[in-house]
């Protein structure tokens, strides 16, 4: 049986791997399928930050443990309530995928609201995260790979600065090659984290075992089209320059946990 007693934070990138890793975690015994992203915990941050901080006027009304509690549990409540008139969930029983810096950042003041929660980041080599997003949004990111890559690089490096704040039983980085190459690696890691059943321990894995491509375009013009987008060597010599010195944080990042 699962043991998750608050909502689970997935993270990442953009075009990391997101969208598959949360469709099977899913999978799990009492938690709704995901099917719509956040994108609007980040957007309380700044006041929950300052307010659990005390970096308020003196008169703040919301001052001492108590109101500060009191606060908190409201935005928790409401931002629950949103959440099970979306996905059907019970209470506290769903999924967050919110993918980019702004909820990575945002991790203390979620903390704040929901102190049980999980957090899972995916995390996908830069050369393939960087095409991938100019694939995805060629008219909007056409020529745009050094700022795509310095976004990566931020976003990884805001995690390993924001990922003490979380318990290590309740954190876990995943990497998106591994999650397609070896999905029982991955799916045993869960397990040992979140002491998962075996039926679903067998769920996760039948659904990345057969779901390789999640949110990208499979079939037909759009696929050739998507898969067609690659990066020029010197492009990708670049990016890979951009984001080297970040890389060679990741293999030893578990070791401590």
């Amino acid at each position: 049986m699962t043991e998750v007693a608050g909502p689970i934070f997935i993270m990442g990138f953009p075009r990391s791997g997101t969208s598959g890793l949360a469709s099977g975690i899913s999978q799990l015994q009492g938690f709704s399928d995901y099917n719509t992203e956040g994108h609007f915990l980040y957007l309380f941050a700044n006041a929950i930050d300052r307010i659990r901080e005390d970096h308020v006027n003196p008169n703040c009304v919301v001052r001492d443990a108590e109101s500060k509690a009191a606060f908190f549990q409201s935005i928790a409540d409401g931002a629950d309530a949103a959440y099970r008139v979306m996905t059907g969930a019970e209470r506290y029983q769903w999924i967050d995928k919110t993918p980019d810096i702004q909820q990575v950042e945002a991790i203390p003041a979620i903390l704040s609201l929901f102190p049980d929660s999980w957090f899972l980041y995916i995390y996908r080599d830069p050369v393939s995260a960087v095409r991938s997003n100019l694939a995805t949004w060629p008219d909007q990111l056409a020529g745009k790979h050094v700022e795509v890559a310095n976004r990566w690089v931020a976003c990884q490096r805001q995690w390993r600065a924001k990922r003490s704040a979380i318990a290590p039983e309740k954190r876990l980085e995943i990497y998106q090659s591994e999650l397609l190459a070896t999905p029982q690696k991955v799916t045993r890691a869960l397990a040992r984290k979140m002491n998962l059943s075996e039926e679903e321990i067998a769920n996760a894995l039948e659904f990345w075992s057969k779901n390789k491509r999640v949110n990208r375009p499979t079939e037909g013009d759009a696929a050739q089209v998507y898969d067609a987008r690659q990066l020029d060597d010197s492009v990708a010599q670049q990016v890979m320059e951009i984001c080297a010195a970040e890389v060679a944080h990741w293999p030893k990042l578990n070791k401590n946990d």
